[in-house]
């Protein structure tokens, strides 16, 4: 790990140490209805991979979150803030046609 990486791993673990004295990560709620994606995309396809596979995001970023020292050192941390932050925008970037 360069320096300069090192130092983003430091700045984000005193982040989020911060953080995570007041806040717990959530699962947002879809602004739309499941449904209202299809034929496009299923709606049991939806609640799998938003009720399932987002909420385990979620979670494994909330207990990163409870013991940073461990899980810094092999970046999961990192990775599942990521993961967290690219499935909230996903959900919001999806749009209803309109009729």
């Amino acid at each position: 790990m360069g320096v300069l990486q090192y130092s983003r791993v430091l700045v984000i673990i005193a982040l989020v140490g911060v953080i995570n004295c007041a806040f717990k990560h959530q699962l947002p709620d879809l602004p739309y209805l499941k449904t209202q994606l299809e034929p496009y995309i299923r709606t049991q396809i939806m609640e799998l991979h938003h009720e399932k596979h987002h909420q385990g995001y979620v979670k494994n970023l909330n207990i990163a979150m409870e013991d940073l020292e461990a899980e810094a050192k092999d970046r999961s941390m990192e990775q599942q803030m990521s993961s967290q932050d690219i499935h909230d925008n996903i959900w919001n970037i999806m749009k209803v046609k309109d009729d």
